[in-house]
């Protein structure tokens, strides 16, 4: 890979050498790439990972994976929708996925309650993550505007 900028991705350069940032640079390029159902895939995978870093795994370096993977799903998104998307897809497998101790209460009397577990485990993740695609819009609106340290300062 030539030295320069990484094609869609706003300050990133390519490594001049070989080796494990040049490794890091092919996966952002790749993640930074991707389109459709994919992206929405690798977002809302992004997502169920990040759930390993709560209780009661708390396997926090998962995080720098990731959430760079968001942060390069956003910047390569080109438009507020798509910037919307990817934060929703993460957002839902987020709170899909880490909101299980929730669905726990629901089996305790699971004759009367278990039918309620689809909808709170759908309609919950829905509603929490409308805050992370209201930042994700912002972030790209603001950097698109030429906030970038408000930008920044939203991821």
């Amino acid at each position: 890979m030539t030295p320069g900028k990484i094609p869609n991705s706003p300050g990133l350069l390519a490594p001049t050498e070989p080796g494990l940032t040049a490794i890091a640079v092919r996966f952002a390029t790749g993640v930074n790439g991707l389109t459709g159902r994919k992206r929405a895939a690798a977002a809302f995978a992004a997502g169920v990972l990040s759930v390993l870093s709560l209780a009661p795994f708390f396997l926090w370096p998962v995080l720098f994976v990731t959430l760079p993977v968001l942060v390069w799903l956003i910047d390569g998104a080109g438009s507020w929708r798509r910037a919307f998307s990817a934060g929703w897809w993460f957002g839902f497998g987020y709170f899909a996925a880490g909101l299980f101790w929730v669905g726990e209460a629901f089996l305790v009397e699971a004759e009367t309650f278990a039918w309620l577990l689809p909808f709170r485990s759908g309609q919950t993740s829905a509603v929490y993550n409308a805050v992370a695609c209201i930042s994700f819009y912002v972030r790209v609106y603001a950097y698109h505007i030429g906030l970038f340290a408000f930008a920044l300062g939203l991821i």
